[in-house]
């Protein structure tokens, strides 16, 4: 064989291998778009529910594109979520803030449009009637502020909620991320009245630096020019959470025009919290709610959770054990002796004797914690630092006038 047909039967080779690579690929991609199309989940999952959302999204469904399929995978049904804004204990500031910037403007929104007609040339100014299109919930982690959005979605069935996980914004091919970016606002406006809910937004909307990957950073500004672009969006409303709000890049701050606090829960909320864990569950008459509360100061209503859990756990364990005990003594004379033992109620000790009943310190603030303690509003120098800690260990070295956030 020739140098010459040696070289054209390779060239043919890798040509067929070419040929056949770009036809995998494309059948991979045709048929990921068919079950997109067709076998999605959320589509079988939509059917069976009658809420005004569901509906909604059940009339549209067969106009959406791929990426707004795969991103309606995130609406939250009423019908899943089993508390309302009455079962969070405390932040009732919160809770009425989150009423007024959030669910009211969805809810009655002919009372947030100007009364101006449409060819006065104050109508294309912004009115102070607009609602707020971007709300943050920041605080401390475990605080509720998720518990919060859920709620949201509760108290307003007409509202379409639609939970968006960072993860889902991001794939693999280069341009379908700002796809999903995108889908994300223009499905919102097909469901309107919508809420967009994400949470842990700081881990997607960090604060944009030179050495950001090309894809991060194309994600993030398409994130922010369709959620306030020059094509204002009617009747959506962004809603983020975060424990890090001094992540979160400045322009996409800016664009959140209410922040709302989500503190860590006071004695008054600490109480109602625990009586709302407790509530289907057995205590002792002289269970003392009033005692644990004022103990667990610093405890978020996810530390109480856990706390509690503990105690119910360990009294779970005990009616484990003297069932095992029963069976083992009365195993021929009553086999079923050990099922009528029953749990016990709950008492005070279990709580107290737990080990995650400790004191915990009040976190310090940190930036955009948006809580300063007592105290904490004077600079400390360096020198007054060392002089009030040689005092502590009696130091011949005079003490200089400690300042008084560190007495």
């Amino acid at each position: 064989m020739s140098d010459r047909s040696f070289l054209t039967e390779v060239v043919t080779q890798i040509g067929i291998l070419a040929l056949a690579s770009a036809l995998s690929f494309s059948l991979y991609h045709v048929g990921a778009n068919m079950y997109r199309n067709f076998s999605h989940p959320v589509s079988r999952s939509i059917k069976a529910s009658s809420c005004p959302a569901a509906d909604r999204l059940s009339s549209v469904w067969s106009s959406l594109t791929p990426h707004e399929r795969e991103i309606a995978n995130g609406l939250v049904l009423p019908d899943s979520i089993h508390h309302s804004l009455e079962d969070v204990g405390g932040n009732e500031d919160a809770i009425q803030q989150i009423r007024q910037a959030v669910l009211e403007p969805l809810q009655y929104p002919d009372l947030f449009q100007s009364p101006l007609d449409s060819s006065d040339s104050l109508s294309s100014s912004v009115s102070v009637l607009e609602p707020s299109r971007g709300i943050l919930l920041y605080g401390p982690p475990g605080c509720g502020k998720t518990m919060l959005a859920r709620a949201i979605a509760k108290e307003s069935p007409q509202v379409a909620f639609l939970n968006v996980k960072v993860s889902s914004l991001g794939d693999k091919y280069y341009g379908e991320s700002q796809k999903l970016v995108s889908a994300v606002f223009s499905l919102a406006s097909k469901l309107s009245p919508c809420m967009i809910f994400i949470d842990e937004i700081d881990s997607f909307l960090r604060v944009r630096q030179s050495s950001d990957h090309e894809a991060s950073a194309q994600c993030k500004a398409e994130f922010i020019a369709c959620w306030d672009g020059l094509i204002a969006l009617k009747d959506v409303v962004l809603v983020g959470a975060t424990n890090r709000m001094s992540d979160i890049d400045p322009a996409a701050l800016r664009r959140f025009s209410r922040k709302i606090h989500v503190s860590l829960p006071d004695e008054k909320s600490r109480n109602q919290i625990i009586r709302n864990i407790l509530s289907n569950i057995r205590v002792e008459d002289d269970f003392d709610f009033a005692q644990i509360a004022q103990f667990t100061e610093g405890f978020s209503g996810s530390d109480l959770l856990e706390l509690l859990r503990s105690a119910t756990q360990k009294v779970i364990g005990e009616c484990i054990e003297r069932r095992n005990r029963m069976r083992h003594i009365s195993q021929d004379a009553d086999p079923d002796a050990a099922q009528r033992i029953a749990v016990r109620p709950l008492a005070t000790s279990d709580v107290t004797t737990s080990p995650l009943y400790v004191r915990k310190p009040l976190p310090a603030p940190g930036p955009g914690s948006g809580s300063t303690p007592a105290g904490a509003g004077e600079d400390v120098s360096l020198e007054q630092l060392l002089s009030f800690i040689f005092s502590r260990f009696n130091s011949p070295i005079p003490p200089s006038n400690p300042p008084s956030n560190l007495t």
